[in-house]
């Protein structure tokens, strides 16, 4: 645990990692959101190794109370109530002749079947399955799938945005499902240069989409097709949130 006057700890990372702080106050002082390329080019590194592992100002000092970092699923497990057999169950599980063992089920239902032991977590990106007293080795597959480029390293199927959220039904490369929420008073914009077939389709709530500068009402079940469109913005001025599947088929186009 941690304790810091503010003040204090902005000086030790001024003399501990400078860069950091320069591009830190380059990136808050322009007053714009900072975008996915401008976080990936800041330092990887934790506040322990820059700056705990080399300052001179800190000191420990020793605490009677129980701690636990939640630092893995077997944590977690130990943490959270049991059921008669053992089981730490959460979401849309069936569990037959299981136990001491711990499921969460984010979408999908998990039926298990004579197991001990053990961690099923699925979520809508993929489903992790391991012993329970080694779960804490996920950290090594998630190094795997970095080093392998995986898609589901580099993002969620669900991203949360400042108009709103995206969900990824598909993602193929000839094909692009996705669901968004625009909330009220906000606005979805995008700019496209790849050749498509692009598709929107109204379910929930009401709005006005500008397509490549033509102006159109949206309603539910009202869709709307272009193809390679170049601008594209959805406003939602109603005050209850917009949903609409935009779909993306790419490819020869005519």
């Amino acid at each position: 645990m941690f304790a810091f006057n503010g003040a204090i700890m902005l000086a030790e990372y001024e003399k501990l990692a400078p860069r950091m702080v320069r591009m830190m106050r380059t990136l808050l002082g322009s007053g714009q959101p900072i975008s996915e390329a401008e976080y990936k080019n800041l330092p990887n590194i934790s506040f322990d190794y820059a700056i705990m592992e080399k300052t001179a100002r800190g000191v420990v000092l020793p605490s009677d109370f129980e701690w636990s970092d939640i630092g893995s699923w077997k944590s977690l497990y130990d943490f959270l109530p049991k059921d008669a057999d053992n089981n730490v169950l959460n979401g849309d599980v069936v569990a037959h002749h299981t136990t001491n063992s711990f499921i969460l089920s984010h979408d999908r239902l998990i039926a298990a079947n004579d197991l001990d032991q053990t961690v099923i977590v699925e979520t809508p990106d993929s489903v992790f399955v391991s012993g329970l007293e080694n779960s804490r080795n996920v950290k090594e597959i998630v190094d795997t799938l970095k080093r392998q480029e995986r898609k589901e390293y580099q993002k969620h199927n669900t991203e949360t945005h400042p108009w709103g959220r995206s969900t990824f039904l598909e993602d193929k490369s000839d094909l692009k499902i996705v669901k968004r929420l625009i909330s009220p008073g906000s606005v979805y914009r995008e700019t496209f240069e790849t050749e498509m077939l692009w598709n929107v389709l109204p379910v929930k709530g009401q709005g006005v989409l500008l397509l490549n500068g033509r102006r159109v009402y949206l309603a539910p079940g009202r869709s709307e097709s272009i193809v390679n469109p170049v601008r594209v913005s959805i406003e939602n001025s109603s005050p209850e949130p917009l949903l609409v599947i935009e779909t993306r088929v790419y490819g020869a186009i005519s």
